[in-house]
């Protein structure tokens, strides 16, 4: 080998760690193109007009993250209203333009025609047949094969317009499975995960063959109960998923202190030894024309409502990644949102990173920035062994329960068993159906848990994580 060989080698050498150490910072652009059609104006800090890409350039934005449903058109008006409508065109429309920014691109499988998450995982339309009644149940692999073929398609058209996702999702928020009844699961109980595993292990065989250079991603949203993400992604090692990233859901409204996901993280990566992604996170900046918040700071408890609470969760959050080094991505849900030109969506969120009067940049999405630079365990909590999580009783409320439901059976029978049971609602959370209720006197927590389990359309029964302000700072 020559010496001019010998140097190469030496540099490519030194050259891989860093690639290996890349943090991957972005954000779910799915509705930009829609905001851009309508003529919306987004604006930086300064108060100087830019595309909404060249914004999120600037301030150390690498990747951008795009979800796809499998037929929008069948999802419902109220669905519509709240942005759903990414088929696979308008999918090829926007990853282009991700692409020739010279972003790298996360592909978000639905596998639904509308939103999937804890509460709901619709099978598309078109795969009822296979998903329903004895056929589902006789025959599970009709419903893997549409999902092995829809997946190879999307991905062969793709590349066919030279689009190659750098990262793929094989479902999005799917704790308790997908395609729903067939896939569906608990994180802690083996039933139907003979099923479910073959759903996923059809959609990742795809983008093996497909994009065999992708990092394949298995998103869950409960990152604040162990118990149940430690289960999930152990069954899902137990039969046999290939994957290459946990991907979690963190927002600090539903689950737990930034300082507890910090914990969670440590654990994840002592048992799985794989890398981490903060695959959607956001937090509230006010509560302006938002139908399902009720009261000006409601869910503000950890972080204000505010402009200030925003940019202080984001300052947070980057310090406790930042100590973690096996976090590789960052991405904030619906950054785009921007209220400030036609109508777009029937409501506000306000979880955006735009003014939804002014369409200006808010001060949160430059706090976002240092984590890109952040990635060596130098931030302001620096990275420090913990033992996987061992978690005291005195960590839950004795009295609360969080309990969710299955939005296609609806809150009528849980409605029923809270009366009849002499449970107290104290509060019904509208995105991720569910109730927080204070449970009978008559019953124990664990008696409690078990009796809501029962109940037709309850999907889970988690205990309420005590809030630790003092924890955050």
């Amino acid at each position: 080998m020559n010496m001019k060989k010998i140097l190469i080698l030496a540099l490519s050498l030194l050259w891989m760690p860093t690639l290996r150490a890349q943090r991957w910072l972005g954000g779910d652009i799915s509705l930009l193109p829609s905001y851009e059609d309508a003529g919306t104006k987004y604006y930086d800090r300064k108060g100087t007009e830019w595309s909404a890409l060249n914004i999120f350039k600037d301030v150390g934005w690498r990747a951008m993250r795009v979800r796809l449903f499998v037929d929008p058109s069948n999802a419902s008006d109220e669905h519509k209203g709240e942005g759903v409508c990414q088929d696979l065109p308008y999918v090829i429309r926007l990853s282009k333009q991700i692409k020739e920014a010279g972003l790298q691109l996360m592909l978000d499988l639905h596998y639904s025609d509308t939103w999937a998450d804890p509460s709901k995982q619709f099978v598309p339309k078109r795969w009822e047949r296979e998903s329903t009644g004895v056929r589902a149940r006789k025959y599970p692999k009709a419903l893997a094969d549409s999902v092995y073929a829809y997946t190879t398609h999307v991905l062969k058209t793709l590349k066919a317009e030279g689009i190659v996702p750098d990262m793929i999702q094989t479902g999005n928020e799917i704790t308790y499975g997908m395609l729903w009844p067939a896939g569906k699961v608990m994180p802690d109980d083996d039933a139907n995960w003979d099923v479910f595993s073959s759903l996923l292990k059809a959609g990742v065989k795809a983008c093996r063959e497909q994009c065999p250079e992708a990092q394949v991603i298995i998103h869950t949203e409960h990152a604040q109960d162990w118990n149940a993400t430690r289960g999930y992604y152990e069954r899902i090692g137990r039969y046999g998923v290939d994957y290459d990233v946990i991907g979690l859901s963190y927002y600090p409204m539903w689950h737990g202190t930034v300082r507890h996901l910090g914990v969670v993280i440590d654990s994840l990566h002592q048992v799985f030894s794989k890398p981490v992604m903060i695959v959607e996170t956001a937090a509230y900046y006010s509560h302006e024309n938002d139908p399902w918040e009720s009261g000006k700071n409601h869910d503000g408890e950890a972080y204000p409502a505010t402009v200030e609470g925003q940019r202080q969760f984001v300052e947070d959050l980057v310090a406790e990644l930042s100590g973690h080094k096996c976090v590789t991505g960052l991405f904030w849900w619906f950054p785009e949102e921007n209220g400030s030109g036609k109508q777009v969506t029937h409501n506000w969120l306000n979880r955006g990173l735009f003014d939804n009067r002014t369409g200006k940049a808010l001060p949160a999405l430059s706090a976002l920035r240092p984590f890109t630079v952040t990635g060596s365990g130098r931030g302001r909590r620096p990275f420090r062994p913990r033992p996987v999580i061992d978690e005291p009783a005195e960590q839950w409320s004795p009295t609360t329960l969080i309990v969710m439901y299955d939005e296609s059976v609806g809150k009528k029978y849980l409605k029923e068993a809270f009366e009849k049971s002499g449970a107290e609602i104290i509060y019904e959370y509208r995105i991720i159906h569910g109730f927080a209720i204070r449970k009978p006197d008559s019953m124990t927590l664990d008696e409690a848990i078990e009796y809501y389990k029962k109940v037709k359309g309850c999907i889970a029964v988690n205990k309420d994580r005590r809030v630790q302000l003092m924890e955050q700072h």
